[in-house]
């Protein structure tokens, strides 16, 4: 299939969240008329002999160059991101404003209030390994095999911790960016870390239609949930 046909698809994971493996699977579903480009910030997944990036302007620093190439070419894209992601495509689509390139026909969104948004609890990133684990657990949904092999946990601690620390010192900018696209948003009646109204402000970021489908489920439905949401996605844009 010529490009002149495909939408470039890029994904942004969560905290601690490993690009590939979370959407490289989003493929299948989405079909041969999206590509996926998962979007690894450094220190994860293939990248993670990289050093970390320590705020939201290096990781947009990081990840910019990997996606500027792409939109120069003219193909049209949209740009995914679940809970920490959300904030990261957020700033990612700031930087291509800023630098006058196409905007993507759209933004997808889930796990996540709004940029103006931050959250009340003491920063996790500060906490000592035996502390951040127990509150990971808590996360419903924070895959059962972390806990189980110490191995694994002592792998990830890390690059949750830094993301932590990019998450929760990162501070809205005004003023805010509306793109001239649509967000569609994915919300779950049972993610802690969400409330309904609140999520709804990121209707505030976009001059075109703003659009919320409800699921059931926890923080990470889109484990779960991926095949529904990739049919939702082809509905919006095919």
């Amino acid at each position: 299939m010529s490009t002149a046909n495909t939408i470039n698809f890029f994904a942004v994971p969560y905290a601690g969240g490993i690009a590939e493996s979370t959407y490289g699977k989003w493929q299948v579903p989405l079909g041969d008329r999206f590509k996926v480009i998962p979007l690894e910030p450094a220190g994860h997944g293939r990248r993670m002999n990289e050093p970390f990036t320590d705020s939201m302007q290096a990781t947009v620093d990081d990840l910019f160059p990997r996606i500027k190439p792409l939109i120069e070419q003219g193909t049209p894209w949209v740009i995914y991101g679940h809970s920490m992601g959300t904030i990261i495509a957020y700033e990612l689509i700031r930087r291509v404003i800023d630098e006058g390139l196409p905007q993507p026909l759209g933004l997808y969104i889930s796990g996540r209030n709004g940029p103006e948004h931050r959250y009340t609890e003491p920063d996790y990133h500060i906490l000592n390994d035996e502390k951040l684990a127990e509150e990971l657990k808590k996360v419903d949904g924070s895959p059962k095999e972390l806990f189980e092999f110490p191995s694994l946990l002592q792998t990830f601690l890390p690059i949750i911790r830094n993301d932590y620390k990019v998450i929760e010192n990162y501070r809205h900018k005004s003023p805010a960016i509306q793109i001239d696209g649509f967000i569609t948003a994915f919300f779950s009646d049972n993610d802690k870390l969400v409330s309904r109204d609140v999520f709804e402000h990121w209707g505030n970021y976009c001059k075109g239609r703003f659009s919320v489908h409800e699921f059931e489920g926890h923080h990470f439905f889109i484990h779960d949930d991926y095949p529904k949401i990739c049919e939702l996605i082809k509905a919006d844009l095919l």
